[in-house]
């Protein structure tokens, strides 16, 4: 399959850093991608935290928050995903950094740590990611 920007709708304009990050439990991921209609012509969507979701065109980001624990953020980058999705990813990542503390992976596809899927099964009240399927 090619790598192409066409394929999504224009994302919707949520705000999901700031000041409701340190609220947040559970799993989030966002989906970096490049979209030609967005300022920098790349674009950052909410989509449930499911392996089936992950694509070798793109970046991810998953951030696990538990009550009890530090929270972890990865990113992982597809096989075929340019570097300016890195990029971008990497200043979502920094944003994320200076809101809560986490402890941050870099994650390569089909070198995923046994680490990193645990972070993406999401426990039963994980409503970051039920907002994301809705």
């Amino acid at each position: 399959r090619g790598c192409s920007s066409d394929e999504f709708p224009a994302p919707e304009t949520e705000t999901l850093l700031g000041s409701s990050l340190s609220s947040l439990r559970g799993v989030l991921m966002l989906h970096v991608k490049g979209h030609a209609a967005a300022a920098h012509g790349v674009c950052a969507r909410q989509v449930p935290a499911r392996p089936e979701y992950l694509d070798s065109c793109d970046v991810f980001i998953l951030l696990r928050v538990a009550a009890a624990s530090a929270a972890s953020l990865f990113i992982w980058r597809g096989s075929l995903s340019p570097p300016a999705l890195a990029a971008a990813a990497a200043a979502i990542a920094t944003r994320i950094e200076a809101a809560m503390p986490v402890l941050t992976s870099h994650v390569a596809e089909l070198a995923e740590t046994p680490r990193f899927w645990a972070a993406m099964d999401a426990p039963e009240e994980d409503t970051a990611s039920a907002a994301a399927s809705s």
